[in-house]
């Protein structure tokens, strides 16, 4: 999905359904997180396609992804967002369905698999709307896997109006004040 962010709209239903047994900022960081490899390696690569590589693939989410994910969750996030808040002056906007976008993770083994569960959520639906996924790098031919069942572009439209349907959806549900 080239709009990162979008994946929330998988990951953000699942905490609000889930949230007694998720922590909220690494998985929803975890779920855009493979994302970053797009920025800094479409430069090296010359094409956003060419881009994607291990932290697209299950290996990645397991060690890449999980680590950016916890380090950004712990140490990046928090005083961002907690910056964020005070500047707008509504702590409101760092809230959703009980969980606070500004609160480092206060159970680690829980951070970690809801980390987990972000990260692989985004290599997964990217199965479905990219036809370069290298899921099982390094061993994959470069390719990788793709479900594009309706071809290249129906089906990542699809994916984005689902997933930002879904987005939109958790967002009037739960920041609603």
């Amino acid at each position: 999905m080239p709009i990162g962010p979008l994946h929330l709209g998988f990951t953000l239903p699942v905490f609000a359904r889930f949230r007694a047994r998720l922590e909220l900022l690494p998985l929803a960081i975890g779920s855009f997180i493979p994302d970053i490899e797009l920025l800094l390696m479409w430069p090296v690569a010359g094409s956003i396609k060419a881009a994607r590589g291990v932290m697209h693939s299950l290996l990645g989410a397991f060690t890449i992804d999980l680590a950016f994910t916890l380090l950004f969750a712990y140490l990046v996030a928090p005083p961002l967002v907690a910056w964020y808040v005070k500047k707008v002056g509504d702590p409101s906007q760092a809230k959703f369905a009980g969980g606070d976008f500004s609160a480092r993770p206060s159970r680690f083994g829980v951070a970690v698999g809801s980390a987990l569960l972000g990260t692989v959520s985004h290599v997964l639906i990217d199965v479905f709307s990219h036809d370069r996924n290298p899921l099982f790098w390094p061993w994959d031919d470069g390719q990788g896997l793709h479900l594009m069942l309706l071809g290249r572009w129906p089906s990542s439209v699809l994916m984005h109006a689902l997933v930002g349907g879904l987005l939109a959806w958790a967002a009037w549900k739960y920041w609603r004040k």
